[in-house]
């Protein structure tokens, strides 16, 4: 799905990561879905949703960013409001976790327009990932939690014990040699892992 302000969905005149979650819930209602793979901040806006609906039979994770600085965020906002939407992306995913030679394999490809058109939204959407605070009630669908072996950054990695106790469920598994863009540069592995786990939804 593309999330608010993003792709063909239109943005709204508030924003709360949980309206985020309600469009989520929106989603698994019309399709009558019963899998759901978050990644990134969709990640949390996933957690969210889970959280609120027992129709979910399997649940993904690709590393939610659970632990934005606050104190990075002015630097972001200055840069946003100047409005050179390419230095931004730039930097963002660099502070997302691509190497060098990722970036600008994602720079050179047709993705990277699309990218662009959610600038917008990022800073807000980097403060209400500041404010995230872990689910006060246990989660019990089972989950499968994806990290890359590469993965250092905090952002990802502070106080994930913490949030991962939440859940009652927990399968972990590593990506091999990959940061936070798997799914862009190991798809093959990314996709199997995805899909033996959810194979057995009806089991």
């Amino acid at each position: 799905m593309d999330r608010r302000g993003r792709g063909e969905s239109e943005d709204g005149p508030e924003y709360a990561m949980q309206r985020e979650a309600d469009d989520i819930l929106a989603v698994l209602d019309a399709t009558d879905a019963r899998q759901l793979v978050g990644h990134s901040y969709g990640g949390l806006c996933s957690i969210l949703a889970a959280a609120r609906t027992d129709r979910l039979r399997r649940f993904v994770i690709y590393e939610p960013p659970i632990a934005i600085s606050e104190r990075s965020l002015p630097v972001v906002d200055q840069l946003v409001a100047s409005g050179d939407h390419d230095a931004i992306l730039k930097t963002f995913l660099k502070f997302a976790g691509a190497p060098d030679e990722q970036l600008e394999a994602i720079r050179s490809s047709p993705a990277w327009p699309n990218l662009l058109t959610a600038i917008p939204t990022l800073s807000r959407e980097l403060h209400a990932g500041a404010a995230w605070q872990h689910p006060r009630s246990s989660i019990d669908v089972p989950t499968l939690w994806l990290q890359g072996t590469e993965t250092k950054s905090p952002t990802y990695l502070d106080g994930l014990g913490g949030l991962q106790g939440a859940f009652s469920n927990l399968r972990r598994e590593s990506i091999p040699d990959q940061t936070h863009f798997a799914h862009i540069f190991a798809p093959e592995t990314f996709g199997s892992l995805v899909a033996s786990f959810c194979a057995d939804v009806d089991s």
